[in-house]
């Protein structure tokens, strides 16, 4: 519909810059969350809820998604292992370390709630993303981790797992993929 000879009118328009979405943390970065979470913790800066469902993805790289949604039950401690039972790949069964069994057991329970990361105001439903995700966002900042997210917690796991681990079925099994592509 345009004459050939006519100029391109997008010519002078440059392409927005988009930011990479994929981040990995340092050493550093880590080491300084964790020291930022225990200063929460010890402050009460953050309800406990929080504190402990963030220390518990880290410990264990799961989706936060995943922890929030864990019920007492799914935690299998003679076995080390959480079952989880709707994961964005379906039912997954998680080796988890002895650290992070002792972060979920050092969560208070309450009778009749079933939530290992209760909510706050409505403590029979599970603990809202938002809220972890709030919490997360000012310990990351005390810490001077910019552009962290929670879920950059899993990428961190899963590089660190790759890296370490010499068969790829224990990364898969760890971080919960069903591919080795993943």
């Amino acid at each position: 519909m345009r004459a050939k000879d006519a100029r391109n009118p997008l010519e002078s328009v440059s392409e927005p810059k988009v930011a990479r979405r994929e981040r990995l943390l340092a050493g550093g970065e880590v080491g300084a969350l964790m020291q930022a979470l225990a200063a929460a913790e010890r402050d009460l800066a953050d309800h406990p809820q929080c504190v402990a469902a963030i220390r518990a993805a880290i410990l264990t790289g799961a989706r936060i998604s995943e922890l929030l949604t864990l019920r007492w039950q799914d935690i299998r401690r003679d076995e080390m292992e959480l079952h989880l039972l709707d994961t964005k790949t379906g039912f997954s069964r998680r080796p988890i370390s002895a650290a992070a069994l002792a972060v979920l057991d050092g969560v208070e329970r309450m009778p009749g709630v079933e939530f290992v990361f209760r909510a706050i105001k409505a403590p029979t439903a599970p603990l809202p993303y938002s809220t972890a995700e709030k919490a997360f966002r000012r310990i990351a900042k005390s810490a001077g981790v910019e552009r962290c997210t929670l879920h950059t917690i899993r990428h961190w796991f899963a590089t660190m797992t790759a890296n370490s681990v010499s068969n790829a079925r224990v990364g898969m099994a760890l971080t919960g993929h069903k591919s080795h592509a993943t």
